[in-house]
């Protein structure tokens, strides 16, 4: 009986340092290309008056192809956006980077920081927080969080 929970023991510590080896690192997770299923994005302005000030949020929905998001094993990466009403597509080239579960994007013209808010083999969701001021003076402020979900495709 002894020898049967010694074992059992043992096994349950080689599994679960099996599992532990096994977990990849978010930049081993992110190589590949994700579609975009939905988005949030909440606008929230304040200090500029009561018929200025509050907060609206808007959902998106995305079909297949629609919003894609290419991450290279080299750190280059791709995001296309295709509009299916009006046939119009846009791209923006560029490279990445992950540290501290934050994804850095660069592109010729833009830059982007946002978290990872949760990455495995089959899902990506990421956000990102905007914040700059408003008025003539800068006394009010806007403020945007965006939430992408995205699937491996």
């Amino acid at each position: 009986m002894k020898h049967t929970k010694l074992i059992a023991a043992l096994t349950c510590a080689l599994m679960t340092i099996g599992l532990v080896g096994c977990s990849k690192e978010p930049a081993d997770l992110i190589i590949g290309t994700w579609n975009a299923t939905n988005a949030t994005m909440t606008m929230t302005i304040t200090g500029m008056g009561e018929e200025y000030d509050g907060s609206e949020t808007e959902e998106f929905t995305y079909k297949e192809g629609e919003y894609t998001m290419i991450f290279n094993k080299d750190n280059t990466m791709s995001i296309k956006m295709y509009d299916s009403e009006d046939g119009t597509e846009e791209s923006m080239n560029g490279t990445y980077s992950i540290s501290d579960n934050k994804l850095y994007l660069e592109s010729a013209d833009e830059s982007a920081e946002m978290d990872i808010v949760s990455l495995d083999k089959k899902n990506l969701v990421i956000s990102q927080k905007l914040e700059m001021p408003m008025g003539e003076d800068g006394q009010g402020r806007m403020t945007m969080d965006a939430k992408i979900t995205l699937k491996r495709a």
